[in-house]
């Protein structure tokens, strides 16, 4: 594979500190300048036909296994919205969904829609914060509004389900948003509670009813379709079964020795083989800085890759990042390009 002329470094070390792995696999760096624009990036994600898609303010570019590229959208009818920041990305049935600060994108091979207020029925804001799609494809999204919504084709229309204002929504983060093998959709925005929306019927789940919540600091969320639900806390994992009125979690934390004092999780995504990768965090006092990634495997072992040194500095500021379906981890680092993980087999 050749991406677009970059420099290779290798991390050899492959000791084993038991219970978990060190720094195994080999780093790739794609640079600013090998990409189509040197735009801010908010989004990265894999497709279905292994395409890599990175959202950035006013350029969505893809990797196609070969090359970078512009992608195949067109916003010259959008007016002085063809500059926004996608900021989330979806795929499904041959199409790119974006969702972006002036509304959501629908890309596909030669043309692409913009939905925003004044254009499509029942959409009353711009600012999207999270977005899924169900088993038939429909988007949904989250915005600055107490609301989560999805698209209807034919003709176009927004139909918001509104929700009461004691409810967490994305009003100044991005909402982790998931829809389920049962289209429940599932959130988490920056609070200490996790949502699950149904019918119009919300539940809370926060220390009231999940112990093991109790105490924690709950960073972030992932749900899918095979029935995974794990809730990423500051030092470790759950992993969660929906038992209606509650969820019942297993503990997951990292090994002794694998998270300084210091560290701290956040990102989170999980893979073709259904192993939980987690970006780490080092809050400094004065600021917040990242050296490592982290993977609990479906045999239940913990493995750590530290990130590669660049320009004399180990430190990426990582703003999204995917596996892709041959297992290389894609991240996209706001001072540094992409760094891609090819792990060791």
């Amino acid at each position: 594979m050749h991406l677009a002329g970059t420099a290779i470094r290798l991390f050899a070390a492959s000791f084993l500190l038991a219970p978990f792995a060190f720094s195994q696999g080999t780093w790739t760096h794609i640079p600013f300048n090998a990409l189509p624009s040197t735009c801010i990036m908010f989004s990265i994600a894999a497709a279905p036909s292994n395409d890599i898609y990175l959202g950035r303010s006013g350029s969505l570019e893809r990797f196609d296994g070969t090359r970078w590229s512009r992608a195949y959208y067109d916003t010259s009818g959008f007016g002085n919205y063809g500059q926004f920041d996608i900021r989330e990305l979806r795929f499904g049935n041959g199409v790119v969904w974006a969702a972006t600060n002036c509304g959501l994108v629908k890309c596909m091979p030669g043309s692409s829609v913009l939905y925003m207020p004044g254009r499509t029925a029942g959409m009353h804001e711009h600012h999207l914060r999270g977005l899924t799609l169900d088993s038939k494809g429909r988007p949904w999204f989250m915005s600055w509004i107490s609301a989560v919504s999805h698209l209807d084709t034919g003709p176009d229309t927004v139909c918001n389900h509104m929700l009461s204002h004691d409810i967490p929504g994305p009003f100044n983060v991005d909402a982790a948003l998931f829809a389920d093998a049962r289209d429940r959709l599932w959130w988490y925005a920056g609070t200490t509670a996790i949502v699950r929306f149904e019918n119009d019927s919300v539940t809370l789940f926060d220390s009231t009813n999940v112990p093991a919540l109790k105490g924690c600091e709950v960073k972030n969320l992932w749900v899918d379709t095979t029935g995974g639900i794990f809730i990423v806390l500051r030092r470790g994992l759950l992993r969660c079964v929906d038992a209606g009125a509650t969820l019942t979690c297993t503990v997951l934390n990292p090994p002794a020795g694998m998270l300084e004092a210091n560290e701290f999780l956040n990102l989170v995504t999980r893979d073709d083989t259904r192993s939980i990768w987690v970006t780490v965090n080092t809050d400094l006092g004065m600021g917040i800085q990242g050296h490592k990634i982290l993977r609990f495997d479906a045999a239940g072992k913990w493995t750590r890759f530290d990130y590669p040194v660049v320009q004399g500095d180990s430190n990426l500021a990582v703003v999204d990042f995917c596996v892709d379906h041959s297992g290389r981890v894609w991240l996209a680092a706001q001072t540094a390009g992409i760094h891609v993980l090819t792990p060791a087999t």
